[in-house]
């Protein structure tokens, strides 16, 4: 917000309040693309099958035959 805030400070045709507004809009503007944009890229590792939620497989110490134990759920 404070750096489109410094971009539109020089405007002459623009109250205080406006600026303020406007700011706030285009910083808004910003986190919501940030937002798209890794959902997006996201998604996209997901359809390749990796990403952040992959499968993992816990091993439990004292557990023989864990190999079994992923098969039965």
């Amino acid at each position: 917000m404070f750096i489109s805030l410094a971009l539109m400070r020089h405007d002459p045709l623009m109250s205080s309040s406006q600026k303020l507004a406007q700011a706030r809009v285009i910083a808004q503007e910003s986190t919501i693309n940030a937002l798209l944009i890794t959902s997006v890229m996201e998604f996209f590792e997901m359809m390749k099958g990796h990403g952040k939620y992959e499968k993992i497989i816990i091993i439990h110490p004292g557990e023989r035959h864990h190999e079994d134990s992923e098969n039965d759920g």
